[in-house]
């Protein structure tokens, strides 16, 4: 699988294709697959009550990806922004 962001490169290249800056730590990335969405809970304001959300990716999709221990999971590219509404794209 090759991801946008420069899967793999990130030992050569302080940023990955897609803008991102890779720390050392959590490199090498393994690929899991492609992100179709997310359920998380949260709250877009502190005093409002803790809800579940689901998200569904409509562009170019991210990337799902774990350290070699895999023990963390990390979002890797796409086309989306998280704002004070909630993930869009």
């Amino acid at each position: 699988m090759t991801w946008p962001c420069g899967y793999g490169n990130c030992q050569r290249r302080p940023r990955c294709l897609c803008g991102m800056t890779r720390r050392r730590s959590i490199c090498p990335l393994l690929p899991v697959g492609q992100l179709r969405g997310v359920i998380y809970r949260g709250r877009r304001s502190p005093f409002e009550e803790v809800k579940t959300y689901v998200h569904f990716f409509d562009r170019r999709l991210p990337g799902l990806a774990t350290n070699a221990a895999g023990t963390q999971l990390y979002i890797v590219g796409g086309r989306y922004r998280v704002t004070r509404n909630g993930i869009k794209g």
